[in-house]
């Protein structure tokens, strides 16, 4: 996922050290996405981790997107709308696994099957993420060719 859907990563090093790292993420086109911000618990309170963003920010605007989207628990709306200057806005999330747990994963890979509606047949063109593969926690997203 990283190589295919990075838009790039910003790093914060002291004296060789690294003390914190974000990864972008990105559709391609006009939304990025924070990912993984980490600062270490040494570095925290020393605005490490608004740099970051600050320079995720700039990355993506180079890269032409027009959004920058973040994802956080309540306990870091303060960093993130105050520090960051992210602004609240409307958003869905949903479980697909706890909403649609009918869905499976076929011996190609693909999720689910052809299921027929109103207005013709859907049929999914998601490949799932292998279920053994530890490292590999969330379905892949891009559609395939």
């Amino acid at each position: 996922m990283t190589e295919k859907h990075s838009l790039g990563w910003v790093a914060v090093r002291v004296r060789g050290e690294l003390i914190g790292l974000v990864n972008v993420v990105w559709d391609g086109h006009l939304h990025a996405r924070i990912q993984d911000l980490m600062v270490a618990s040494t570095a925290r309170h020393e605005e490490v981790g608004t740099d970051l963003v600050q320079e995720a920010c700039k990355e993506s605007s180079k890269a032409r997107c027009e959004w920058l989207h973040v994802d956080f628990e309540e306990a870091f709306a303060a960093f993130y709308m105050g520090a960051c200057g992210f602004e609240a806005s409307p958003a869905g999330l949903l479980n697909p696994p706890r909403v649609c747990p009918e869905i499976v994963v076929n011996r190609a890979g693909f999720v689910g099957g052809s299921v027929s509606r109103k207005l013709g047949t859907i049929q999914p063109l998601f490949r799932a993420a292998p279920r053994t593969d530890p490292s590999v926690r969330h379905y892949r997203t891009g559609l395939l060719p």
